[in-house]
C-alpha cells in the first residue's frame, strides 16, 4: 500500500483544523455588510420575505408598517418553500432584524457540507484525496462568496452532499439505516429546491450501476424505501402548491426554452458561467482526474456529471445566465480532483523523504491556503455596501411620512 502524505493522525488533524478554521473565518469576515455582493436581487427577495415573516409576529409596531412588511413578503410567490427564510425570521425573534444572520447560517450549511464531503472523498480515495477535495470545496473563491448568500442554494448543496455520502455508505453496507438516511436527505434537498432532483437521481443511478444489471437492482427492497422517502417531501409540496393553493401553477414557465439549443449564445453563456466559477484549467484537470478512479467509482462520478449536464440542458436559460445554478457542481468537481490529488500527494511523500523536505512541502501547502484566503479577504473588503443602508432608512422614513 502506498504511503500517504498526511500519514500521521497529528498532521491530518492539524491540516483539517486549519482548513475549517480558515474556511469559517473567511466566510464570517465583513459579516455585517449588506447582502449586495452576490446576486443582490435574489438575496433581497429572501431578506424581504424573512422581514415580513418577522414583522407579522410583532405586536410593537404600527398596523400600517406591519401590513407593508407582510405585503412585501407575499407580493411575489417563490417556487421553493420559504424554509430558510423562516429559520432566519425565527432567529430575528432573539437578535432583532439583522440580515447578516442569514450569512452565518449559509456559511454553516456550506461548512457542514465540507465535513460530509471529506468523509465521502475519503471513502472514494484516501485521506490525501479527501483533504485536497475538502480544501478545494472550502477555498474556491466563488464558493466562498456564494456560500455567504441569503438564498436556499447553500443549504440545498449541503443536503445533496450528505445524500451522496449516505448513498455511498448504503451501496457498500446495504443496510436499511443508510437507505433511510439517504432517502431523507435526498428528499429534503429536493424539497428545498426542486433542481436538486437532477443530482439526487443521478447519484442514485450511479449507485445502482454497482449491480450487475438493473433487473437485479430492482429486486432490492431498500431501493424502493429510499426512493419513496425521497419522493414524498417534494411531491407533497408540489401537490399542495398546485392543487390546493394554486401558487405554483405559473412558476415553472420560462425555464426550458427549446429554441436556445440553436443559439450559440446559450452555449457561450453556459461556458462563461463555468469560467466564472472554476476557470477552464480547473475543469480540464477535474475531468482528466476522473481517469484516476477505478471503473466502479468512475461510473459513479460520471453519472453525477451526466446529471449536471441534463440539468443544464433542461434549465437552459438559467444555466447560461445565472452562475449560482451551477453551485451544486462545486462538490462534484471537488470529488473529481480527489484521485489526482491523491496520486500527486503520494509522489510528493516519496520525494520528501527527509524531515526538512517534508516540512518545506507542508509550508508551501499552508502558504497556498493562507494566500488564497487573503486574496478572498481582499475581494470581500473591496466594496463597502453599508452606506446603502442609509438610503434604505431614508426611503422607509419617507414612506412613513406619506
Amino acid at each position: 500500500m502506498s504511503r500517504t502524505f498526511f500519514f500521521t493522525r497529528t498532521s491530518q488533524t492539524i491540516t483539517l483544523l486549519i482548513i475549517f478554521i480558515l474556511g469559517i473565518g473567511i466566510r464570517l469576515y465583513d459579516l455585517t455588510d449588506l447582502p449586495l455582493d452576490f446576486h443582490p436581487t435574489r438575496q433581497l427577495l429572501s431578506a424581504l420575505k424573512a422581514r415580513g415573516m418577522y414583522y407579522a409576529t410583532r405586536m410593537d409596531v404600527s398596523t400600517e408598517y406591519k401590513s407593508f412588511a407582510v405585503q412585501q413578503w407575499q407580493f411575489r410567490a417563490s417556487v421553493e418553500p420559504e424554509f430558510f427564510e423562516r429559520i432566519v425570521a425565527f432567529t430575528y425573534q432573539f437578535t432583532g432584524e439583522q440580515v447578516w444572520i442569514a450569512r452565518i447560517y449559509s456559511s454553516l450549511f456550506w461548512m457542514i457540507g465540507a465535513i460530509f464531503l471529506f468523509l465521502l472523498a475519503k471513502k472514494l480515495t484516501n485521506i490525501d484525496g479527501a483533504i485536497a477535495s475538502t480544501a478545494f470545496y472550502v477555498f474556491l473563491p466563488y464558493a466562498v462568496i456564494a456560500s455567504r448568500s441569503f438564498q436556499p442554494d447553500p443549504l440545498m448543496t449541503m443536503l445533496i452532499i450528505i445524500f451522496l455520502w449516505a448513498l455511498v455508505e448504503w451501496s457498500e453496507k446495504q443496510t436499511y439505516q443508510f437507505a433511510i438516511v439517504a432517502g431523507l436527505f435526498g428528499g429534503f434537498a429536493i424539497f428545498i429546491k426542486f433542481v436538486a432532483a437532477f443530482f439526487v437521481i443521478s447519484g442514485g443511478l450511479g449507485a445502482v450501476t454497482n449491480y450487475r444489471s438493473i433487473k437485479e437492482a430492482l429486486k432490492n427492497p431498500q431501493i424502493y424505501v429510499m426512493s419513496i422517502i425521497g419522493i414524498i417531501p417534494g411531491a407533497a409540496y408540489l401537490i399542495y402548491g398546485i392543487f390546493f393553493t394554486d401558487y405554483l401553477s405559473d412558476q415553472f414557465g420560462g425555464r426550458f426554452i427549446p429554441t436556445l439549443f440553436l443559439s450559440p449564445s446559450y452555449y457561450i453563456g453556459w461556458l462563461n458561467m463555468l469560467n466564472l466559477i472554476f476557470g477552464g484549467a480547473v475543469l480540464m484537470i477535474a475531468l482528466l482526474s476522473l481517469f484516476f478512479y477505478d471503473d466502479k467509482k468512475r461510473r459513479f462520478m460520471l453519472t453525477l456529471w451526466l446529471g449536471y449536464l441534463i440539468f443544464g440542458f433542461y434549465f437552459n436559460f438559467h444555466i447560461s445566465t445565472h452562475d449560482y445554478y451551477s453551485l451544486p457542481l462545486i462538490p462534484i468537481v471537488a470529488l473529481s480532483v480527489a484521485p489526482l490529488a491523491s496520486f500527486l500527494f503520494t509522489k510528493l511523500s516519496e520525494i520528501t523523504n527527509t524531515k526538512l523536505l517534508r516540512l518545506s512541502s507542508s509550508f508551501f501547502l499552508l502558504f497556498g491556503l493562507f494566500a488564497t484566503t487573503w486574496n478572498i479577504r481582499n475581494i470581500l473588503s473591496a466594496t463597502d455596501y453599508r452606506p446603502e443602508e442609509k438610503n434604505v432608512a431614508r426611503n422607509c422614513s419617507n414612506y412613513r411620512r406619506v
